[in-house]
């Protein structure tokens, strides 16, 4: 039996991943195929009947800290022309809660504001601008679910590690 995908496999493979997530309600998917190694992005979770993980590996990023963020906006706004008054300090302090894909958002929004409005650079009122049609993504709902997740899967992962292997 060979380990290799083709493509009719690989696109059944996608098709029952969507059914599987249709039935256990509403959720997104991103896919892609890197060498050998397909990769799922899901926005929840998934466990089979038999309450047994679907995915070998679960990996939970949490939110970026405001270190993070700030490094995250330098990211993004890397050939962009910025006004000198636009504290990234601040921008990270008023941005807790807010994801990566989040604060690219924020950063597009607000350079389409400067453009717009005909400006060369993208300054403070712009990010004022974003600020108030960016919201973050991620709820406390989500937050919490995620938590008592990475809790539950830590606690399988010490039981069965403590299991000899036979």
């Amino acid at each position: 039996m060979s380990s290799v995908l083709d493509r009719k496999d690989l696109w059944k493979f996608v098709d029952k991943l969507r059914k599987i997530l249709e039935e256990g309600g509403e959720a997104s998917i991103n896919w892609s195929v890197k060498g050998s190694c397909l990769i799922f992005a899901l926005d929840r979770y998934i466990e089979d009947p038999q309450n047994k993980p679907r995915f070998d590996v679960f990996v939970y990023v949490p939110l970026p800290d405001e270190a993070a963020r700030k490094e995250i906006f330098r990211i993004h706004l890397r050939g962009k022309p910025l006004a000198d008054d636009v504290n990234l300090d601040e921008l990270a302090r008023r941005t807790e809660g807010y994801s990566g894909a989040d604060l690219r958002a924020l950063v597009r929004e607000a350079a389409l504001s400067a453009m717009s409005a005909g400006r060369e650079s993208v300054g403070p009122d712009d990010f004022e601008l974003a600020l108030r049609s960016v919201r973050p993504s991620i709820t406390k709902e989500m937050l919490e679910y995620f938590s008592k997740l990475e809790q539950r899967l830590n606690s399988r992962i010490y039981s069965e590690a403590r299991q000899p292997y036979l």
